[in-house]
């Protein structure tokens, strides 16, 4: 009887990330990401290294982009966020002989250069984001980290859905931002908001925050209380800022 109490409890901890894991794989784009550090005092060389790799990019006429990010502010400063977007996840499968000659070249590229590396695969939440189109790299990215209890991921995504829902409804003003939340590659669940800023002074907050949109879309009670449901849910939040790094990426036909 114990052990059954025990399987249970297993199952009801794991049911709320195959729900989660089933809404995020139904046919949103994918994004490769890879994350690298320069060990101290490499960073000229190890960018210079990046360039080489992005050249050889070119030089094999990959259809993919490979678009990078330096990393302004937060934990991880000073590092570097490389990102292939826009796939499906079949398109990951007959790459392997490709995939062997790129990390050969971008070994040799950076060899000895790297303090810290890592890579994971993200879905893009089209159902979660309120103005999620980009015709072009932004020059700045701020982003959103959030670890959300497994409990409650159905809690946090609802409520992010009716919060968009809310500001819609007020005609609260929309930067270019997307949601995106990790598939493979870390601890999960974990979903991150990302916005484009043309400028630091594009960091300017609005006059009116969520919180009081939500007071005004839903009343006082209850937006006070879809506010405080979506905060119940998270565990940790982290943000950072980003640079745009044209001269370390490679986007075909460019």
């Amino acid at each position: 009887m114990k052990r059954m109490l025990l399987v249970l409890m297993v199952m009801s901890l794991f049911l709320p990330l195959e729900a989660m894991w089933a809404q995020a794989s139904s046919g949103d784009q994918i994004a490769e990401v890879h994350y690298m550090k320069p060990k101290a005092g490499m960073t000229a060389h190890f960018e210079a290294g990046r360039k080489r790799h992005m050249a050889w990019h070119k030089a094999q006429n990959d259809p993919w982009s490979w678009m990078t990010w330096e990393i302004l502010t937060g934990e991880r400063t000073g590092g570097y966020v490389v990102i292939s977007p826009g796939h499906q996840w079949k398109d990951f499968d007959g790459r392997e002989k490709f995939d062997v000659e790129d990390g050969k070249d971008a070994e040799a590229s950076t060899a000895g250069l790297v303090d810290e590396s890592g890579m994971s695969y993200w879905v893009v939440r089209g159902d979660l984001s309120r103005n999620p189109s980009i015709a072009n790299p932004s020059k700045y990215i701020t982003s959103a980290r959030y670890w959300i209890d497994p409990t409650m991921t159905a809690t946090f995504t609802d409520a992010i859905k009716k919060i968009n829902a809310g500001l819609d409804k007020v005609k609260y003003p929309s930067k270019p931002s997307r949601w995106v939340q990790l598939a493979n590659g870390g601890d999960s669940p974990q979903f991150v908001l990302q916005t484009d800023r043309t400028s630091y002074a594009d960091m300017e907050p609005l006059s009116k925050s969520v919180d009081e949109a939500m007071a005004e879309a839903y009343g006082k009670e209850e937006g006070a209380a879809l506010m405080a449901s979506l905060r119940k849910s998270i565990k940790r939040l982290v943000t950072e800022m980003r640079v745009w790094r044209p001269d370390l990426s490679y986007i075909p036909g460019k």
